[in-house]
């Protein structure tokens, strides 16, 4: 909010930018197009007006919408104004148009990536890069490989502040491609779980890939935190299960899968420019529909409940396994584990 007859006002030209005002017609609850004057484009200076989320309006996907209070550009009139007046106003801002497969104006909003300096970085909230906030972790993205080679091609980096903590990474050999899973990516890192070989037609067609991720809380006399243990790993592509082999149950998750912190950044395609490494390449190809999850806890469908290691533990004497959730960790499907994911993998 601002007080009548403070502040300053200006306007800003923005290449390609695209400025529509709309109005809604109270008597017939019916919006229409206002035709703008290009000399002073942006919403009046107004006070006490409410700034909402729209799922969707006008074909634009989420944008913020500011309706509503007083004008108050009328304590510039001579004589100013004693009392402001009710703006009738709606603005629509930060906006996207929504997704579309079609032809001329409409696009798909996709991102290509070119395989040498180019990938998306997602900032998370401030809150997740706390220990305590570590839980569930899901990623799904709609992706287009061409990346091919006995390389190590990056598809997602986790990182806390300056460091990376995660890395999902695809690997050509000569029996197939693999996607791996390391802890703390560098001199010291662990594979947590390597996923395939995939199938021949993954490279070059457009896939679903869901990744989870569940951790356990482990605490010590030396620390106030908790650091987190990796207690499950799956990847799904296009809805379906890739064999990840049973590993968990005889590493020590204790010693090889614990971390100390949260997570503040996720980059999609490539790992940040401070942290290149000839190792690896980034991505050649294209995302699309990039999602983060972070449910504080997992989804009611999942058998395991608030039991993390509930598809490894308890195990028997004799070395044999009867899980607490009554599969084995080999066996889990993406609607065990992400329901949400699966429900809404084809949605826009």
């Amino acid at each position: 909010c601002s007080d009548v007859g403070v502040g300053t006002t200006g306007t800003l030209a923005v290449p390609n930018n695209r400025l529509d005002m709309w109005a809604m017609d109270t008597s017939t609850l019916a919006f229409f197009k206002v035709a703008l004057n290009p000399d002073t484009p942006g919403p009046r200076s107004t006070f006490l007006a409410s700034m909402v989320a729209a799922s969707e309006f006008a074909g634009y996907k989420e944008p913020l919408v500011l309706a509503g209070g007083a004008d108050v550009t009328c304590a510039s009139n001579n004589p100013p104004c004693t009392v402001p007046t009710p703006s009738n106003e709606i603005w629509v801002m930060d906006t996207a148009r929504k997704e579309s497969v079609g032809t001329g104006s409409t696009f798909d909003g996709m991102a290509e990536l070119d395989g040498e300096d180019d990938m998306l970085q997602i900032v998370l909230p401030d809150w997740c890069n706390r220990v305590t906030m570590m839980n569930v972790l899901w990623i799904d993205s709609w992706l287009l490989v061409m990346s091919t080679g006995k390389v190590k091609t990056i598809l997602f980096d986790a990182y806390s502040g300056a460091i990376p903590r995660l890395r999902w990474y695809m690997e050509g050999t000569d029996s197939g491609n693999y996607i791996k899973l390391v802890l703390s990516p560098g001199n010291t890192e662990k594979v947590v779980k390597s996923w395939g070989p995939l199938s021949a037609s993954f490279l070059g067609t457009w896939h679903h890939i869901a990744l989870t991720l569940r951790t356990a809380r482990q605490y010590s006399r030396t620390s106030s935190d908790p650091a987190v243990i990796i207690t499950q790993a799956f990847m799904f592509v296009d809805g379906k299960n890739i064999s990840g082999g049973d590993n968990f149950a005889t590493i020590n998750l204790k010693k090889d899968l614990m971390f100390e912190s949260g997570l503040s950044q996720i980059f999609v395609g490539g790992t940040s420019p401070e942290r290149k490494s000839s190792r690896f390449r980034n991505l050649k190809g294209a995302v699309d529909n990039v999602r983060v999850w972070w449910p504080p806890c997992p989804h009611i469908s999942d058998p395991t409940k608030c039991n993390p290691y509930g598809f490894i533990y308890p195990q028997m004497v004799d070395g044999t396994r009867q899980p607490a959730a009554g599969v084995t960790d080999n066996q889990v499907t993406l609607k065990d584990v992400a329901m949400p994911i699966l429900t809404s993998m084809f949605s826009l």
